[in-house]
């Protein structure tokens, strides 16, 4: 930016803080020097794990991605509670990029990248460039850490890059009011709730945002400011309404209704107090997994406390209150506390960071053009840290070494020899049923779900749904018959609690009759043993052990 248009944005811009004065032409490369060092870190890590093998999550979002693009759809061939835009995103990076895992952290690299220059912009624009790079690479750093699920696609990725876009044209349209930028603004928020309900939390804080502005800063006359809300509630209301009228015309709008909003709904509230101070101890702390995102937290607390101390400060808070409560609400809704919930968080904490190492730079000296690189200073002392650690961390892992490490005895790296051998066996006509909530085996052999209950978590859940959800895979499976079923015994892929309903494992000892087992996975081995009878195994169900049982079904079986 010129000090011209400097000078032109200070006078015109009542409601947007001061930008401070240009630092000599000697140091105004420096904050784009960090972003370009923060994505030469993140990038090529990224590169290095395109083909780590898909959680669950990623799967279910993969599987409704190859469904959308097979001309079928969620909600009547896959019952979940996402919201329809994170299939659809999935969709896009496949058809761009392959129905492979490389093609899915593809598209999420692209979306990370993408988020750290808006993040950039954002906070620059609300501070000044050096804020704004510190901001950024305290997300790209955040965004790795492995307390956040950093190896997943998860859906709070493509909620946060929209959610930061309208919040940048937002603080144009409150520098310079124009309709289209009020309406542009509610849109690309608006898109945060149609990929995942927690991005509702953003619309309202954005709300709470142009009140204050309007109550504490600007005061424009109340007709204008009335006129610029409802471009704003349009913009926001329309994707959302978009989908709403996308299912009614597809006549898919009933079971679409159920299960992004009944259903979800019974999900949030049916935690017992118990089991929420059991994820708040579980899950925030860890949070503090790696000793370095301890002290990047802690950095992002102390903003919280210095931020009022800054320079016009009051400007700024208005826009930084409603953030970091729609974001602490984003990641509590439903207590469950999520890992990659906390990536709604890390923005605004990447802000807050920039904040507190800008302070401690102006308490260091009263000179705005030395600041400058007392902060990038500062912050490199701050994310060496984080940078080794995390660096040490991933460099030497493979693919494999790193799923089994991040999640444990969960299947994933399994999953790929499963699907091998059930493409190898099965036609594309072919059903395969999973009883064993693991929908990134549907994904990879590109096979398609015997029953559109692809998760079994809803059917041991304590809502009033779960017995006839039961009942619906049974006939589901029934009537179709499918060639595969792989089933498992791990309670990490149906977590039961006390009084669900047995129905379902009462009928597979019955209805298992009609199939032989084809392959077992005994997940009880550091490396896990998987077992063909093609191979010459000779195999039986051992349910003592956690592991996956793959079933072929009889040749003669009625």
């Amino acid at each position: 930016m010129s000090d011209v248009e400097t000078a032109i944005d200070q006078e015109s811009a009542p409601g947007v803080p001061p930008v401070a004065a240009s630092p000599p032409r000697v140091v105004r490369w420096l904050p784009w020097l960090m972003v370009a060092l923060a994505l030469a870190f993140v990038v090529p890590l990224r590169i290095k794990f395109l083909d780590v093998p898909l959680d669950r999550d990623e799967g279910e979002f993969a599987y409704g991605g190859q469904l959308i693009l097979g001309g079928d759809l969620p909600y009547r061939s896959l019952y979940a509670m996402k919201m329809p835009g994170i299939y659809v995103v999935y969709a896009a990076s496949e058809a761009l990029f392959g129905q492979t895992c490389a093609g899915v952290h593809l598209g999420h690299l692209i979306v990370n990248a993408l988020t750290i220059l808006m993040l950039f912009a954002l906070a620059a624009r609300l501070f000044d460039p050096m804020v704004g790079a510190t901001a950024a690479t305290a997300f790209a750093l955040f965004s790795l850490s492995p307390s956040v699920d950093p190896l997943a696609a998860q859906s709070e990725n493509f909620v946060v890059l929209p959610v930061l876009a309208g919040i940048y044209v937002l603080l144009l349209g409150l520098q310079h009011p124009r309709w289209y930028a009020f309406f542009l603004g509610g849109v690309l928020i608006g898109l945060g709730p149609v990929i995942k309900q927690h991005g509702s939390v953003f619309a309202l804080g954005a709300g709470g945002w142009l009140v204050l502005d309007q109550l504490l800063l600007t005061r424009r006359a109340w007709g204008s400011w009335l006129a610029h809300c409802g471009w704003f509630a349009v913009g926001l209301a329309t994707p959302m309404a978009i989908v709403f009228a996308t299912m009614y015309a597809l006549g898919n709008y009933d079971d679409f209704v159920f299960w992004t909003l009944t259903y979800a709904r019974e999900y949030v509230t049916m935690l017992p107090r118990a089991a929420i101070e059991r994820n708040v101890r579980a899950y925030v702390p860890y949070q503090w997994k790696f000793a370095s995102m301890g002290l990047l937290w802690l950095l992002a607390g102390a903003g919280l406390l210095v931020a009022p101390l800054l320079p016009d400060s009051r400007r700024r808070l208005v826009l930084l209150v409603p953030w970091t409560i729609a974001s602490l609400v984003g990641v509590s809704l439903g207590f469950y506390f999520r890992t990659h919930y906390f990536l709604l968080l890390i923005p605004v904490a990447a802000v807050l960071i920039g904040i507190t190492l800008r302070f401690v730079a102006r308490l260091l000296t009263d000179n705005t053009h030395v600041e400058w690189q007392l902060t990038a200073q500062l912050a490199l002392a701050a994310f060496v840290f984080p940078v080794g650690q995390l660096g040490y961390y991933y460099w030497p892992q493979t693919d494999a070494q790193l799923s089994r490490h991040t999640y444990f005895r969960n299947p994933f790296v399994e999953s790929l020899p499963i699907a091998a051998k059930i493409a190898r066996y099965t036609s594309p006509q072919d059903k395969v049923a999973i009883l064993a909530s693991e929908p990134q085996i549907l994904f990879y052999s590109q096979r398609r779900s015997a029953t559109g209950h692809i998760y079994m978590y809803p059917l041991m859940e304590p809502h009033p749904y779960a017995l006839q959800m039961q009942e619906q895979v049974i006939a589901d499976i029934e009537k179709a018959r499918p060639k595969f079923v792989v089933f498992s015994n791990q309670n990490v892929t149906w977590v039961p609690v006390a009084g669900s309903h047995q129905r379902i494992f009462q009928w597979w000892g019955e209805y298992a009759e009609n199939y032989e087992i084809f392959g077992t996975v005994d997940m009880q081995y550091q490396v896990p043993l998987i077992r063909w009878a093609d191979e010459g195994a000779v195999l039986r169900m051992n349910m003592n052990r956690e592991g996956l049982t793959i079933y072929r079904r009889r040749p003669n079986a009625p």
